[in-house]
């Protein structure tokens, strides 16, 4: 074996599982025996396939209509209504604990607004001292 060149090497041992795998391949397809006209058994196969499916379907009408029935005889008798239990619980009216406009300003942001744009004026240590620096 050449070990100088791995990537040669790789190459040729993909390129021979590939061959082995077209012809497995191969083999599995003319071993199968395909016949181009259909068996006897092949339809006496897909018949018996076709009445189990049908029998199951049949069966599962059969429980649809005795539910039916079932629940219209519930539906009928006034004694199936009376015999129920309730178990219902009553639930208390809590207090209403929200604002009645969610959006509206709060009092608090209102007065400190209010605060904020009242026009200042000058107190009387603000002008004795403002007099005082310009003489």
């Amino acid at each position: 074996m050449n070990l100088q060149n791995p990537k040669k090497l790789i190459k040729n041992i993909g390129i021979g599982i590939a061959f082995l795998g077209v012809l497995a391949l191969i083999y599995y397809f003319f071993t199968n025996n395909y016949s181009a006209t259909p068996s006897t058994t092949t339809a006496e196969n897909s018949i018996a396939n076709n009445s189990d499916q049908i029998a199951n379907t049949l069966t599962q009408l059969n429980g649809l209509r005795q539910g039916i029935l079932d629940s219209r005889d519930i539906l009928e008798n006034n004694h199936g209504f009376k015999s129920l239990n309730d178990f219902s619980v009553t639930i208390s009216a809590e207090p209403y604990g929200g604002r009645e406009n969610p959006f509206a300003e709060t009092p608090e942001k209102i007065k400190r607004d209010a605060e904020a744009n009242k026009p200042s004026t000058p107190t009387a240590q603000d002008t004795s001292s403002s007099t005082l620096g310009t003489n």
